[in-house]
């Protein structure tokens, strides 16, 4: 495992600088160092034990969506808790699935910046892909590592 050095986008961190604390959940473009929302962040407050109704879902299934940037744009999810494993129904196999069927183009660069401090080996992010299959999740769930904020 290794350690990925975040740049401190400000329109990103403004957005997520509480969310070691708080219960949210909300995914940019990023296009050319320029970062987008795709909608406005979910509140997942109390929302944790209901399956299906974790913040991650229900983001991917708003109605508005900003779908649309240049083919070398990629997303960047920013979240509390890494995205639940249940086989097929957790939040890291379905999230690839809403994102292809909210008009994502399959196969764009996606990741994922859990801010909660999951001592003692700290806060994880890794990489997926819209689209993503329930095999093709497990593999880039080998490949999870440590992640901070540039300085």
């Amino acid at each position: 495992m290794s350690i990925v050095v975040r740049d401190k986008n400000m329109v990103i961190f403004g957005n997520v600088n509480s969310y070691n604390e708080k219960m949210a959940y909300i995914a940019h473009w990023i296009n050319d160092q320029v970062a987008i929302k795709i909608a406005e962040e979910c509140d997942g407050a109390g929302l944790e034990r209901k399956k299906g109704k974790h913040p991650d879902q229900l983001f991917w299934e708003q109605r508005r969506l900003r779908t649309s940037l240049s083919d070398k744009a990629y997303i960047v999810i920013d979240c509390k808790l890494f995205p639940c494993l249940s086989e097929y129904s957790g939040c890291a196999y379905q999230v690839p699935i809403l994102m292809r069927r909210a008009g994502i183009k399959v196969g764009t660069k996606v990741i994922v910046y859990c801010h909660a401090d999951c001592s003692p080996l700290g806060k994880y992010c890794y990489e997926t892909k819209v689209g993503a299959s329930f095999e093709e999740t497990k593999g880039f769930l080998k490949n999870v590592n440590e992640w901070r904020w540039k300085e």
